[in-house]
């Protein structure tokens, strides 16, 4: 039998986001379990037999990358997760690797262009990182976003047939048609 659990993964932020705790009500109330993993960059966040955090002690940038995708690693091997709901680029690039060894689905939460979000200026830099966001769309088995305005950023007909509008406080109906969906 399959878990009803959800796996969220978030990397960019310095604290769980407030659109978790709001996803996880509505999880509990059509019966989902869940499980966060993050990267606690600060050193103050939660955790609890959920909630874990990635904390890089000291290191230059490549070796706290690393670190946090053998974190990553680690904790999608060992979830019961029946979807990973990964955010933004950083967090797909594992999940997506492992999605064809494992048995999961994913659901591709995009807030922000992930190119926008590293505060890149350079235009082909910015198109370079947005081609391979939509290539990774592609794989994944549902897109989030947050409101119509994001879709610009999402490119492909195949990709924009799998994008729900769930907003940053969402509600029960919204959620239950892409969690529940080949459960």
């Amino acid at each position: 039998m399959q878990s009803n659990k959800v796996l969220f993964i978030r990397s960019l932020n310095y604290q769980i986001p407030p659109r978790i705790p709001r996803m996880i009500t509505v999880l509990n109330e059509i019966n989902f379990k869940h499980e966060v993993v993050y990267w606690d960059r600060t050193g103050n966040g939660n955790a609890d037999d959920n909630i874990h955090a990635y904390r890089s002690k000291s290191g230059n940038k490549v070796t706290k990358i690393l670190g946090w995708f053998l974190f990553l690693l680690k904790s999608i091997l060992n979830t019961s997760a029946c979807i990973i709901q990964p955010s933004n680029l950083d967090s797909a690039f594992i999940p997506m690797l492992l999605k064809t060894f494992n048995k999961y689905r994913i659901i591709y939460d995009i807030r922000d262009s992930f190119a926008y979000t590293l505060g890149l200026k350079n235009r082909f830099m910015i198109g370079f990182i947005r081609s391979i966001d939509n290539l990774f769309m592609y794989f994944a088995d549902e897109i989030l976003i947050c409101d119509e305005a994001r879709i610009q950023y999402i490119k492909g007909r195949k990709n924009r047939e799998k994008v729900s509008i769930i907003m940053n406080v969402p509600q029960e109906i919204n959620v239950q048609k892409d969690y529940t969906k080949n459960n």
